[in-house]
């Protein structure tokens, strides 16, 4: 795929995993369900704001980033994704754009995005545990956009039987260990727990 090439040049916000065991991308029937565990940081000198989030995988995939579940349900306190994954709203990223997506100069902002695809499987040959790359990307308040390389790891549990699955050693594609932030202010909300992890596993 294209996005394998690295691009060096420098982007003013990075997306860089911080959660490598909620980190997933979850096949289900018919489609594909995506956790990114994530800090995001304005590594530039003046505000910039999150306008809309975009994503790309190793295979056809158009990945939908669901909208602020507020909308419609003003008193709900989840996001629900089709399985029955629900994840605490305050720990979504999902509704942090516009007025709710400012970053100053060196702050940064942790938590989980969602996505999903409908109809868009995840190739066979992609065996569960393996760890595949991924792009993502935000588009700020001038149009710009700041594209990041990370790594996923396939999920099969949901739909696999007995003796399907094939654990391999993870290695990831790209590296992103030198994506710092050199001055970090974190949100004063709280990132994902291993407790509010618990509650992404299917319900009936």
């Amino acid at each position: 795929m294209p996005f394998r090439e690295k691009n060096e040049r420098p982007v003013d916000l990075t997306i860089e995993v911080n959660r490598p065991e909620l980190t997933k991308s979850y096949a289900i029937r018919a489609g594909a369900e995506y956790v990114f565990a994530v800090r995001i940081t304005n590594h530039a000198y003046r505000p910039l704001v999150l306008q809309h989030f975009a994503g790309r995988m190793d295979w056809p995939a158009e990945l939908i980033f669901p909208v602020d579940p507020h909308i419609y349900l003003p008193e709900t306190q989840v996001y629900r994704l089709e399985s029955g994954r629900k994840f605490p709203y305050v720990a979504v990223l999902n509704h942090h754009v516009g007025e709710r997506g400012i970053l100053d100069p060196g702050e940064s902002i942790e938590g989980i995005l969602l996505a999903y695809t409908m109809y868009q499987e995840i190739p066979k040959y992609y065996f569960h545990d393996w760890s595949v790359p991924a792009q993502l990307s935000i588009i700020d308040q001038f149009g710009r956009r700041h594209v990041s390389f990370i790594d996923i790891s396939v999920d099969r549990t949901a739909n696999s039987r007995p003796g399907m699955l094939m654990p391999r050693p993870r290695k990831g594609l790209f590296d992103t260990s030198e994506v710092k932030a050199n001055s970090v202010v974190a949100k004063k909300w709280s990132a994902p727990t291993a407790d509010s992890a618990e509650s992404a596993e299917p319900v009936p």
